[in-house]
């Protein structure tokens, strides 16, 4: 989705006449923690005793949770999208087809018009704009030319699919809410945070943010399950991103349809007269 955001952001695509004003929504880095140090200060010693230990048994019912992935081979799914970045606002459609650890594939629209082509691998990104009439292949190394910070394709594949954007890291807090569980986990690059609706374990909002200081923030909603072959799928999303230089971009996407584990392809024909970057 990312990688969406960037095109969105650079790509003139043609624009439906509309009366709906899309509303920009600032993105809120919320850290939510337990003051652990406060609590061992105002607290018995039998007391923290029973915190410690409540604390420990929700965080093993979480990880059940944390553990329990959209699970596939392949997916494909088309989706409309509503971007609204520093300076512009978007309508557009978005096919993607993914074919797990191997190949991310997405084609963009706009009123029935080609607009982009993105076709990622583990190694490797390669683009057309129509629009522009140009085309890039880059190592996926490079891919921050692209995008406001570098991501694994991993986490590509998870931002697309609905699971926890990071699978590794140290579990730092969780917490019981209301009608929600939250549970953090850090590593040496990312602090991710994940609230579940306690009716039906769903996940409702992910968090995450940069450790490097300006680092990127995102935070993603999830909303409108159902279950698709067997698989609980959050049919729409809403993302806030803020990249390195501090600009704001969000994405309302909600999809139309998905299917998992049928053959796909990767369709990718570069036309001879486009310019190569």
């Amino acid at each position: 989705m990312l990688l969406v955001i960037a095109f969105a952001a650079s790509c003139k695509m043609p624009k439906r006449p509309t009366r709906r004003k899309l509303r920009k929504e600032p993105a809120q880095i919320v850290v939510l923690h337990t003051d652990t140090a406060a609590i061992n200060k105002a607290l018995p010693p039998d007391s923290l005793t029973l915190i410690n230990n409540a604390k420990k048994a929700l965080i093993n019912k979480l990880m059940v949770l944390w553990d329990k992935k959209v699970d596939y081979t392949t997916f494909s799914g088309k989706a409309r999208m509503h971007f609204v970045g520093e300076e512009d606002k978007q309508e557009f459609t978005a096919h993607f087809r993914m074919k797990r650890d191997s190949a991310v594939w997405v084609s963009i629209t706009a009123l029935g018009l080609q607009a982009a082509r993105i076709y990622i691998t583990p190694d490797s990104v390669r683009y057309i704009n129509y629009l522009r009439k140009e085309v890039a292949v880059l190592p996926f190394s490079k891919a921050y030319n692209l995008l406001p910070r570098s991501m694994d394709f991993r986490t590509l594949q998870s931002l697309i699919i609905g699971n926890a954007l990071q699978s590794e890291g140290t579990i730092t807090d969780a917490t019981d809410f209301g009608g929600t569980w939250s549970l953090q986990m850090m590593n040496k690059d990312f602090v991710q945070e994940i609230s579940y609706n306690k009716q039906d374990s769903t996940m409702r909002t992910g968090q995450l943010r940069s450790q490097m200081q300006k680092g990127i923030a995102s935070v993603m909603q999830y909303g409108n399950y159902d279950t698709t072959q067997g698989r609980k799928f959050a049919f729409s999303r809403t993302i806030n991103v803020v990249d390195t230089s501090g600009a704001q971009y969000y994405l309302d996407m909600n999809f139309l349809n998905v299917t998992f584990d049928e053959q796909v392809d990767f369709p990718f024909p570069i036309p001879k007269n486009y310019e190569r970057r």
